[in-house]
C-alpha cells in the first residue's frame, strides 16, 4: 500500500470572484426572481473585537445578536429569506432553504439510541445580493446562527465563539496555525485525469449519499452531548454539501453514528492506521450510504482517503481528523470544511492539483505543492488563487479560493465520475408533502379574505398550488407554481359559506412530492359578525410587554371592521375609546402601556347594520420588572456587600451616556451614597456570561459617567473610583455583545490614596500561585486579579526583605515575566522613582530577589503590586494585559529600624527613629550596626512616650554619650525599655548614661559610667532589671 503525503488545505483560504456563474447563485437568482423575501436583521452594529481575540485572529469585529430577530427567523419557517448584515459590511444575503440530511436519515449512538434529525434546525444557501459571483451559507439552530459568505474581498465568517459572543472575520486573518497534512491512499486509484470526460450516461441514483461516523473524542469535544454533536455535523456538512452543489453534484448525509464511549479507532496512532481500521469496520457493518466518512477531533495531523472509489465496495472511505468544534475560543471551522470536502474529493476521483496527472499530458495544474515543500514529481505555475484540491494555502499570497471550488479540471473529473457512476450512488427523493397551518384544515367560519400559510418542506425548491370549490375542479387556482414561498394571498375573496379545497405540492430538481392530499376549510356565512376573542395576548395572560401588538381572531360573518377599547378598569376606556382600526385583526398602540398593570380590552366588530353590542372585555397584565430593572428601582449596594443577581428577563436600557462601548444588553441597577472612601465594584469569577460595568453619578433623570469597563478578570468586570461624600452613585451591570446571565456583584471600600487597577485578564493557563514575602507565604488559585490588602505585611524603613514568586500552570510550563511595585511615598501611584522594586523573567519556574525599603519611605500602610505576564514584561503598574495575573498586598511601613550610627535627625538615626516610632513599638537595629558605636554628640535623648530600644542578642552595639552630657533622660510619666545594648555615659556627674524619673526596664543591658563621674544610672523611679545586666555605678 503506497501513501503519498499531502498537506490538507487549512482554513486559511480566500474566496474571490468566480470565472463563471455557479449553480448556487444561479438557483438563488431564479428563486428570488419576481419575489420579495422577508429581511432579517440578526445583528446590531459591529464594533471592534476585544483585544484578546488578536491572539486568534489579526482583525475582527464583534457583533451582538438580536435575540428577537433570531427567534423571528426560527419561527418564519420560510423557503427564501434575506439577512441584512450591519456596517462595516452593509450587505444583504439572499438565501434559499435547503436540507443536509436525507428524508429518512437517523442519528444513532453507539449505546443504542436512535433520533431523527432535529426538525427545528434550518439550513440556507445563496449569495450576496446583486453579486452572482458570490456564495453564502447559513445554519440556524435553536440559540445560535453560523454564517459563511464570500465575494471578491475574500471568505468571511460570522460565528459564535466559546464565550457566546459573535465575531466577524476573514479566514485569512486567523492566526491559529493548522500544522496538518492530507494523505491519499492510491491502492484503488483508477482515475485518469488526462482523459476527456465522456458524455453523461444514465446512472442509478440521483445524488451521493454519505454515511458519517463521529468518534468518541468529537462527542466529548462537543460537550459529551448528542444534540451538540448533531449540530456540529449538520453545520459542517451544510457547507461541504454547498461546495459540491456548486459543482452540480447533489450530496446528502444518509445517516450519522455518534460514539458515546470508546470507539474502534481509539488505538490508531495516525491517520493511516485509522483509515485501515475504519475500512475494516465499514466492511463489516450494514449502513445506508455510498461513501463513508469518519470525523474526529483528535490531533492526528489531518485527513486521509482512498482515491476514485465512488463505486467501490471495499475502499469507499475517508477520514478527517484535527477538526474544530465550537467549544474553543475561536473555532477554525473553515479548516474542518476544507478537510472534509478535500478528502471526499479524493473519494470522487480527484488527485491533488500539483500531482502529475493533468492537462492531458500528466503535468501539474499548479506548483503550490512543490513551493510548499511537497513535491509529487513535477512542477507547475503558481496561480493567483488555489482550488480545493491544491496546497496553495501554504504559499504566501495565494491561498485557497472557495468560490473557485474544485477548479475546471478536478471539477470536470469528479462530475464525470458522478454522472457516469456504475453504481447507485444514492437516491435523493423529492420533498415531502406539507400541510396548511392557516387556516387549520377542517376549520369553519374562515374569513373570505384569509391568506393561506403552510409549513416549509425541507429540500423544496418551490410549491404548486391548486385551490377549488370541489376536490378536483381547481376553479380558483389550478396547479400554479407559486415559487419557494410558504404563503399565498388570493387575488379575490373566497365565496361565503363554501368549502374550499387546497392541494400543496412541494417540488425540487428530483421531482414533485407524491401523494399530496387535498385539505379543506369552510368560509364564513354572509351574516352579522360575531364577537371575537384576543389571540395575543390571551385573556388572563401575564408578563406581557408594554409594547405588544394586540391581535384577535377573525369575526365570523360579514364584518366591515373593528373598534377597540382599552382601559385600566373593567369596561374602561382610559387608554383607547372605540378606536376604529378598519378591517384588520391587529392593533399597535402608539405609546407604551404602563408596567405591572392589568389592562382590559374590548373588540367590537361592526358591519352594514352597525356595531355588534355586548361583546365581552378580556384582560392581560403587563410585565412586572425584575428587581433593579430600572435606575429608579436600583438595589442598595453597601460597602462589603455581595449580592447575587441576574439580567435574564431584564428590559432594555436606552438613552444612557456611553461609559464603555455602548449599552449592548439589558442590565440591572445598583446604587449607593458616597462616603469619601474608594470603591471597588466587581463581578470577577462570579458570572456565567461576559459582563460589563458602568458607573454613573447624579440622578436617574440626569446621569453622568464616572467610569466603565468590559473585561478586567477574563470576561468578568471590575471598576474602582474614589467617591465623594453625599454623591449618589448608580452601577449598571449588563452584558457584552447582547449576552445575559447570572452574576454576583461585590463592593469593597478602602480609605487613603486611590489606586489604579490592573489585571492579567486571561488567567486560565497561568497565574500567581504563591508570593512568599519576608517568609510569609500566600498561596492562591487562578484569578486575573486578587486583592490581599486586608492583612498588611509589616516592614521597616531601611530594611531588606526576601521575595519569591511561584507561578501556577494549567498544564506543563509557560514562560513568564514579573514586576513588583511599592508605593513608598503613599501618594496613590507606583510611578515615582524607585517604586519599581523587582523584575524577573523570562522564567518557567519560581523567581526570587530582595526588596529594600528606603529609609525615606512614608510611615503608612501602603500598597505593593505583584504582576506576572506570559511571554512579555508587564507593561506598567496600571491597566490590563493579555495573559497572567496581578495581586495587590498591603505593606505596613514602620519607622522602627535604626540604620545609621550618626547623631542627627536624619532618617534612620537613633534620634529620628525614637521620635517617629509609635509608643510601645519595638525599635530595632539593622545588622549593619553590629559591633559599632552610636555616638551621641549633641544633646541627650529625652523620652517623650514609651520607647523600646530592642537590639538582638550578640549584636554588640554601644550607644555612647560622646560629647553629650548623657545618653538618655526619662522624665516622670514616661518609660523606656532597653535590650541587648551597652550604654556608656557622658560628663554628667550623676546618671551619666541614664537619668530616670519615669519607668525603666533593662534586659541584658550594660550601663557604664564615664570616667570621673559618680554613677552610670541615676534612678528616681520604678526600675526593672531582667537577665544578665551590668550596671556600673
Amino acid at each position: 500500500m503506497i501513501r503519498i503525503p499531502i498537506l490538507l488545505v487549512s482554513l486559511f483560504c480566500v474566496l474571490a470572484t468566480a470565472f463563471a456563474q455557479k449553480p448556487v447563485p444561479g438557483k438563488t437568482m431564479s428563486l428570488f426572481q419576481g419575489r420579495q423575501a422577508e429581511v432579517f436583521t440578526l445583528f446590531g452594529p459591529a464594533t471592534a473585537a476585544k483585544e484578546e481575540t488578536r491572539q486568534y485572529v489579526a482583525n475582527a469585529f464583534s457583533l451582538s445578536i438580536q435575540p428577537a430577530a433570531l427567534e423571528a427567523l426560527q419561527n418564519a419557517d420560510a423557503g427564501i429569506i434575506s439577512i441584512q448584515l450591519p456596517d462595516p459590511l452593509n450587505i444583504q444575503l439572499d438565501l434559499y432553504r435547503t436540507s443536509v440530511f436525507s428524508s429518512d436519515a437517523m442519528i444513532s449512538t453507539s449505546d443504542g439510541r436512535v433520533f431523527a434529525p432535529n426538525p427545528d434546525h434550518q439550513f440556507y444557501r445563496g449569495m450576496i445580493h446583486g453579486d452572482p459571483n458570490s456564495l453564502a451559507i447559513v445554519s440556524v439552530f435553536n440559540s445560535r446562527v453560523q454564517i459563511l459568505f464570500a465575494d471578491k474581498d475574500g471568505n468571511r465568517r460570522i460565528q459564535q465563539s466559546a464565550d457566546g459572543s459573535y465575531l466577524l472575520f476573514k479566514d485569512l486573518d486567523i492566526l491559529v496555525p493548522k500544522d496538518i497534512s492530507c494523505f491519499v491512499d492510491e491502492t484503488n486509484d483508477s482515475s485518469h485525469a488526462e482523459a476527456a470526460p465522456s458524455p453523461n450516461q444514465r446512472m442509478a441514483g440521483n445524488c451521493v449519499h454519505v454515511y458519517v461516523e463521529c468518534d468518541y473524542k468529537s462527542y466529548q469535544d462537543n460537550g459529551s452531548s448528542v444534540p451538540n454533536t448533531e449540530e456540529w455535523v449538520a453545520e459542517l456538512w451544510n457547507e461541504v454539501i454547498t461546495l459540491y452543489e456548486n459543482e452540480d453534484i447533489p450530496v446528502e448525509v444518509s445517516d450519522v453514528l455518534v460514539y458515546t464511549s470508546t470507539d474502534p479507532f481509539a488505538n490508531s496512532p495516525n491517520t493511516g492506521l485509522m483509515l485501515d481500521t475504519f475500512m475494516i469496520h465499514i466492511n463489516n457493518i450494514t449502513y445506508d450510504g455510498r461513501l463513508a466518512h469518519l470525523l474526529s477531533t483528535r490531533s492526528l495531523g489531518g485527513g486521509i482517503a482512498y482515491v476514485d472509489v465512488l463505486c467501490s465496495n471495499s475502499f469507499q472511505v475517508a477520514v478527517s481528523t484535527s477538526l474544530s468544534t465550537n467549544i474553543v475560543p475561536l473555532p477554525t471551522f473553515s479548516w474542518s470544511v476544507e478537510c472534509v470536502t478535500h478528502e471526499m474529493g479524493h473519494n470522487m476521483g480527484s488527485r491533488h492539483t500539483h500531482a502529475c496527472a493533468w492537462n492531458g499530458n500528466n503535468t501539474a495544474i499548479d506548483g503550490c505543492g512543490p513551493a510548499a515543500g511537497y513535491n509529487e514529481g513535477c512542477n507547475g505555475p503558481l496561480p493567483q488563487d488555489g482550488t480545493i484540491m491544491s496546497y496553495c494555502h501554504l504559499v504566501s499570497g495565494v491561498g485557497i479560493d472557495f468560490n473557485l471550488g474544485f477548479g475546471p479540471q478536478p471539477g470536470d473529473l469528479i462530475r464525470h465520475r458522478y454522472n457516469n457512476a456504475s453504481c447507485n450512488t444514492g437516491t435523493c427523493t423529492p420533498p415531502l408533502c406539507t400541510s396548511l397551518t392557516t387556516p387549520t384544515p377542517g376549520s369553519t367560519g374562515v374569513d373570505i379574505n384569509q391568506n393561506l400559510f403552510w409549513t416549509s418542506s425541507d429540500g423544496a425548491e418551490g410549491y404548486k398550488l391548486t385551490i377549488g370549490t370541489t376536490p378536483t375542479n381547481g376553479s380558483i387556482l389550478n396547479n400554479v407554481d407559486v415559487g419557494l414561498v410558504t404563503t399565498y394571498n388570493p387575488v379575490n375573496s373566497f365565496p361565503f359559506n363554501t368549502t374550499i379545497y387546497v392541494k400543496i405540492v412541494p417540488y425540487n430538481v428530483i421531482g414533485d412530492a407524491t401523494g399530496c392530499a387535498n385539505q379543506s376549510f369552510t368560509t364564513e356565512a354572509n351574516i352579522a359578525p360575531s364577537c371575537t376573542m384576543l389571540t395575543f395576548p390571551l385573556n388572563g395572560a401575564t408578563g406581557i410587554s408594554v409594547d405588544p401588538i394586540i391581535t384577535w381572531a377573525h369575526s365570523s360573518g360579514n364584518q366591515s371592521g373593528y373598534k377597540i377599547s382599552i382601559g385600566t378598569t373593567l369596561g374602561g376606556t382610559q387608554i383607547a375609546n372605540l378606536v376604529d382600526v378598519g378591517n384588520v385583526n391587529t392593533y399597535d398602540h402608539p405609546s407604551s402601556f404602563p408596567y405591572a398593570t392589568t389592562l382590559y380590552v374590548k373588540i367590537t366588530p361592526y358591519w352594514s347594520g352597525g356595531d355588534i353590542t355586548n361583546c365581552p372585555s378580556e384582560s392581560f397584565t403587563t410585565l412586572v420588572p425584575i428587581p433593579g430593572d430600572f435606575c429608579s428601582m436600583a438595589i442598595n449596594l453597601p460597602c462589603g456587600s455581595s449580592i447575587a443577581g441576574t439580567t435574564i428577563g431584564a428590559l432594555p436600557d436606552t438613552g444612557l451616556p456611553v461609559c464603555v462601548a455602548g449599552i449592548q444588553a439589558p442590565g440591572i441597577w445598583y446604587t449607593f451614597v458616597g462616603d469619601g472612601s474608594n470603591a471597588i465594584i466587581a463581578t470577577c469569577s462570579q458570572s456565567n456570561y461576559d459582563t460589563q460595568l458602568n458607573a454613573y453619578q447624579g440622578t436617574c433623570t440626569s446621569l453622568t459617567c464616572v467610569t466603565g469597563i468590559d473585561d478586567f478578570c477574563y470576561t468578568s468586570s471590575l471598576i474602582s473610583f474614589p467617591t465623594t461624600v453625599g454623591t449618589n452613585y448608580y452601577i449598571l451591570v449588563q452584558g457584552w455583545g447582547g449576552q445575559q446571565g447570572t452574576f454576583t456583584l461585590t463592593r469593597s471600600c478602602y480609605s487613603g490614596p486611590f489606586y489604579c487597577m490592573s489585571s492579567g485578564r486571561e488567567s486560565s493557563l497561568e497565574w500567581i500561585q504563591n508570593v512568599n514575602f519576608n517568609s510569609d507565604p500566600n498561596t492562591s488559585g487562578s484569578s486575573s486579579y486578587s486583592d490581599y490588602t486586608g492583612s498588611p505585611l509589616t516592614v521597616s524603613r531601611g530594611g531588606s526583605y526576601a521575595i519569591t514568586i511561584t507561578p501556577g500552570f494549567l498544564q506543563g510550563t509557560r514562560t513568564e515575566y514579573y514586576k513588583v511595585w511599592i508605593d513608598f511615598n503613599h501618594d496613590g501611584d507606583f510611578s515615582d522613582g524607585g517604586e519599581q522594586v523587582f523584575s524577573a523573567g523570562p522564567s518557567t519556574t519560581s523567581v526570587s530577589g530582595t526588596i529594600a525599603i528606603p529609609v525615606t519611605a512614608t510611615k503608612a500602610i501602603t500598597r505593593m503590586r505583584v504582576s506576572m505576564r506570559y511571554a512579555e514584561t508587564p507593561p506598567s503598574s496600571c491597566g490590563t494585559y493579555d495573559n497572567g495575573e496581578v495581586e495587590d498586598y498591603a505593606l505596613n511601613i514602620r519607622c522602627n529600624l535604626v540604620t545609621s550610627n550618626l547623631d542627627n535627625t536624619g532618617n534612620g538615626t537613633l534620634r529620628n527613629v525614637s521620635a517617629c516610632a509609635d509608643d510601645g513599638e519595638d525599635i530595632l537595629f539593622a545588622a549593619s550596626l553590629n559591633n559599632q558605636t552610636i555616638n551621641i554628640n549633641t544633646t541627650q535623648l529625652t523620652v517623650d512616650g514609651q520607647w523600646k530600644w530592642m537590639a538582638t542578642a550578640g549584636s554588640n552595639i554601644e550607644i555612647k554619650a560622646n560629647t553629650a552630657t548623657r545618653v538618655l533622660n526619662i522624665p516622670a510619666g514616661f518609660s523606656a525599655e532597653i535590650q541587648n545594648l551597652k550604654i556608656t555615659g557622658g560628663s554628667a556627674a550623676n546618671g551619666s548614661a541614664i537619668d530616670n524619673l519615669g519607668t525603666l526596664t533593662l534586659r541584658d543591658t550594660k550601663l557604664y559610667r564615664a570616667t570621673g563621674t559618680n554613677t552610670a544610672l541615676r534612678n528616681r523611679g520604678p526600675l526593672t532589671v531582667i537577665g544578665n545586666c551590668d550596671i556600673r555605678n
